[in-house]
């Protein structure tokens, strides 16, 4: 006997999957398989602690960058006071000619540069750090969910089934909060 309950999960997801993304749509074997997973309502809670974890990872990375831009800003600013002393002691030296300002100015001009260039290094290896710890949380939560038997959830960097599985997944947080209202 089909309960009540996984009969409205069915129909709710059926609505929701007329209006899926390409290559996203699920089919009725699937649709029964994932309204089968929430009967219990314990795939929400799952879906929720995941999603809670993931915006905390995010926020402490997004701190952490905003920290190492602060830090280049920092030695910049340091930078700019220290090339600012050097100009005002080398003006006021009587052997201070246009060829010594020519030459301190260059040199200023190549330290800026060589700073500019380690912020944006620094910051590219931040980002590809950045990517790797999302590719891994990605695997993680694929893993995760696959262990709690979400249909259509397996590890994969294949991005189709990483769409229809993020559809599926909005799918599950739109019941959830459906039901919860």
């Amino acid at each position: 006997m089909v309960s009540e309950k996984k009969t409205s999960y069915v129909s709710q997801i059926s609505s929701r999957n007329v209006t899926a993304p390409a290559g996203c749509k699920l089919s009725v074997e699937e649709i029964s398989k994932l309204a089968d997973s929430l009967n219990d309502g314990a795939m929400f809670g799952i879906l929720t602690e995941l999603k809670d974890i993931q915006e905390i990872k995010l926020a402490n990375l997004a701190k952490e960058r905003s920290k190492l831009v602060a830090s280049f800003q920092a030695k910049f600013r340091e930078m700019e006071a220290a090339q600012k002393n050097t100009y005002e002691e080398m003006i006021n030296d009587e052997a201070f000619n246009d060829a010594h300002e020519a030459r301190i100015l260059k040199q200023f001009t190549r330290d800026t540069n060589q700073l500019k260039e380690e912020e944006e290094a620094a910051l590219k290896e931040f980002d590809l750090k950045v990517l790797r710890q999302i590719d891994r949380q990605v695997k993680d939560q694929q893993e995760y969910l696959d262990v709690a038997g979400l249909p259509g959830m397996n590890v994969t960097l294949d991005h189709a089934t990483i769409k229809k599985q993020m559809f599926t997944i909005s799918i599950v947080e739109s019941l959830h909060t459906t039901t919860s209202e």
